[in-house]
């Protein structure tokens, strides 16, 4: 007020004050990070919306896995296409799913895991429409080579959810999520059974993606991570979601301000000193307002270093991942876990429909091969409706495991499915003249390696700190493409020429399942943030 200058000046020292005192009062107040803030919240309404949406996008993946599983035989005669050309089509999407896991994971840890989730679905919706209307053999192959790139993404779905949940309830509350995938694939194979008997493969293509795709639609509403935000340091963004969250559950968040990780230490108090606070680390920006509290954010010049480099620069390094060195051990571990994994899986299923479209017995003698076997196109309806049970077996093989891993820890719990998948691989070696017995290895093989699955994707999204989650967990999800689009020239040209190699080579990879778990040198600690081994 030029009229007026002292009562100006007295205006703004009044100002000046109050900001000091209140800055005073919540540099003493005690500060919590994302992780404490969760946990005092626990599980409410929020996770509970997450999770049915997450859920939808864990089924849309494995209905997209599943559908190659019926498309091959599907479209053999429609294109008259060659076995090779048959197996081409499933590993081509598999090669598309490596490329897309490294680049999405890297493009999640930049831009943020939900932008990329949105992103991701809308190409698969689209893709997966196009493909329906393929005029050819080569245009099928491009398209779903595309929607592999971009179904890859669906796996991180998985760090978004697991980001939201409590450290003492995470491993139990992921493996009820895993329950989504066994229910994908049943949808899938019933699908499979009511449309292409009916309508044909065409309209099982548009048919698809419609779950995934309203799912996307609800996904588009719900909040950024905070743990995504805090790694780029927009902490007030974080707390904004973080209020969202607390509303949502009808819970407070804890006392004080959002603090990042790396500014909390275990010997915290409430009480701070004046020599901290006019330290240079701590230096303040103005104060910002959510409601009627004044939240003081600090400047993360020094809460934002790890090895005297801001987190916002290692968000997606691929260095991290091999940094000490027993998480680059872990890292090689696991990237062959899931390669064999992932190779071992879609083989049985693979292998189901070989086994259903064949004779395994011809004048009471086991044969070796199939050749010279199809009498007729594509899968019957009783052939569909024995792969809609052996989907089940997932079921019982996902409730084993959340009963037992909570029991004998992640590590016990893939060790012991994987060895005794190996077990009923090698009673394949027998010649067992009814089909049925047969099945039912298979049934009990799928069970187990989907249990074993399970287990390794929990520890393998908990074994990675924030800023590296979702690339660490992308390449791991790739590796298991790599492994998927390989096993078709397997299953589907190798085994049928010779029964006994392809079993062996289904055996072996099986076996080595458990020999790697044994030299994990890490094991996620129950009750503790993600990251903290």
């Amino acid at each position: 007020d030029m009229r007026h200058p002292g009562s100006t000046n007295m205006n703004r020292t009044i100002v000046l004050s109050t900001i000091k005192e209140e800055e005073s009062t919540l540099s003493r107040s005690p500060g919590y990070t994302f992780n404490q803030a969760i946990d005092h919240m626990g599980i409410g309404c929020f996770q509970l919306k997450v999770a049915i949406v997450m859920g939808i996008f864990w089924m849309a993946r494995v209905m997209e896995l599943l559908l190659l599983t019926f498309l091959g035989p599907a479209i053999q005669c429609h294109f008259n296409l060659t076995d090779v050309e048959v197996a081409l089509i499933t590993t081509l999407p598999y090669l598309g799913y490596v490329l897309g896991s490294g680049l999405y994971g890297w493009l999640s840890n930049r831009y943020g895991t939900h932008r990329m989730l949105v992103i991701s679905c809308f190409w698969v919706a689209v893709l997966g429409v196009g493909s329906g209307f393929s005029p050819n053999y080569y245009t099928l192959l491009a398209l779903r080579f595309l929607i592999g790139v971009n179904v890859s993404c669906l796996s991180q779905a998985m760090t978004y959810y697991a980001e939201l949940l409590p450290s003492s309830r995470r491993t139990k509350w992921m493996n009820y999520m895993q329950i989504s995938w066994p229910i994908g694939s049943l949808f899938e194979a019933t699908l499979a059974l009511v449309i292409l008997p009916s309508l044909g493969w065409r309209y099982l293509l548009f048919l698809t993606p419609v779950p995934m795709s309203v799912a996307c639609i609800v996904f588009w509403f719900f909040p950024t991570s905070p743990s995504y935000l805090i790694s780029k340091g927009d902490l007030l963004g974080a707390q904004r979601t973080l209020t969202r969250i607390a509303r949502s559950n009808r819970k407070m968040l804890p006392q004080g301000h959002l603090i990042s990780d790396e500014e909390y230490t275990p010997t915290e108090t409430a009480s701070r000193t004046e020599t901290s606070e006019s330290s240079a680390d701590s230096e303040t920006d103005p104060l910002i307002v959510r409601g009627n509290l004044s939240v003081k954010v600090k400047t993360l010049k020094r809460a934002e270093q790890v090895e005297g480099r801001p987190l916002r620069h290692l968000a997606g390094s691929f260095r991290n991942l091999f940094v000490p060195w027993r998480m680059g051990l872990t890292t090689l571990l696991l990237w062959t876990l899931w390669t064999v994994n992932g190779f071992v899986y879609y083989g049985i299923v693979l292998f189901t429909t070989e086994v259903l479209e064949n004779e395994l017995v011809v004048n009471g003698t086991c044969v070796d091969s199939f050749d010279g076997r199809d009498t007729e196109c594509g899968l019957t309806t009783n052939d569909l409706v024995q792969v809609v049970w052996t989907s089940a077996a997932e079921v019982p093989g996902l409730l084993l495991t959340i009963f037992i891993m909570d029991k004998i820890g992640h590590r016990r719990t893939m060790f012991v499915e994987f060895f005794f998948a190996t077990i009923l691989f090698a009673l394949l070696f027998i010649c067992i003249v009814d089909k049925t017995i047969v099945m039912l290895v298979i049934f009990a093989i799928r069970g187990l390696l989907i249990g074993g699955a399970t287990a390794t994707f929990v520890f393998s999204v908990q074994i990675y700190p924030t800023h590296v989650r979702a690339l660490g967990f992308g390449f791991c999800a790739g590796m298991a493409y790599i492994g998927a689009g390989i096993t078709p020239f397997f299953a589907k040209v190798m085994l049928p020429a010779s029964l006994f190699n392809g079993k062996l080579t289904y055996t072996i990879f099986s076996a080595i399942a458990p020999l790697l778990i044994v030299f994990f040198p890490y094991e996620p600690n129950k009750g503790k943030a993600m990251g903290e081994l």
